[in-house]
């Protein structure tokens, strides 16, 4: 059952669902480049995979480029882990190496910024934010409904987050106000054909 406690889901990025049974062979590691745009990669960053490298995904790219994965771990180009420097994802401007979870059917747990309920369900969303969390792994990323169908949208909101799917068993999401933990899946990868959603 679903449980709604208001907008307290953090900005967290994408976290893989805790009961997905996504199996670990679906986890590689890759060289990553955030020099071609400005948001840095981190642990909930969904990210592309171009010419070998991955690259953050962002609201706006090119809609025929597909997603890829989600990290899952994120290291300095040595491979080694940011646990002793500043920044602990790679910045804008910067290499490094990444976990990623690249299969097409995992689900994820994320923030939405807009108020949802029953009528939203499969409808396509957008990401929102990517900055860096300050002394943290992770990046400050969440989704939004938009104001119309597109095939620019990488995931599709599938349902409500329950209590068994959140990572330390948090209790967040339910139809209800923005802010509140969504249950979201690839809408259009690389390893999958673009599908444009319904937004009546």
């Amino acid at each position: 059952m679903a449980i709604n406690t208001g907008n307290s889901w953090p900005r967290n990025g994408l976290t893989p669902v805790r009961r997905d049974g996504t199996l670990e062979q679906y986890v590689r590691r890759y060289p990553a480049s955030c020099g071609a745009n400005n948001t840095p990669i981190g642990i909930g960053s969904a990210v592309a995979l171009v010419a070998g490298i991955v690259v953050p995904c962002t609201a706006g790219q090119d809609p025929d480029q597909g997603g890829f994965g989600v990290v899952v771990g994120v290291y300095n180009s040595s491979g080694r882990p940011f646990t002793q420097q500043a920044n602990k994802v790679i910045v804008s401007g910067a290499n490094g190496m990444v976990d990623v979870l690249y299969d097409p059917n995992a689900e994820f747990v994320v923030r939405c910024e807009a108020s949802v309920g029953q009528s939203d369900i499969l409808k396509n969303v957008t990401l929102t934010g990517g900055s860096a969390q300050a002394g943290l792994p992770r990046i400050i990323q969440a989704v939004t409904l938009p104001a119309s169908a597109s095939v620019n949208d990488l995931f599709k909101f599938v349902r409500f987050a329950e209590q068994n799917d959140l990572p330390g068993g948090g209790a967040v999401g339910a139809p209800g106000p923005a802010g509140s933990g969504i249950i979201v899946r690839w809408n259009r990868t690389v390893f999958t054909p673009k599908t444009t959603g319904s937004n009546g």
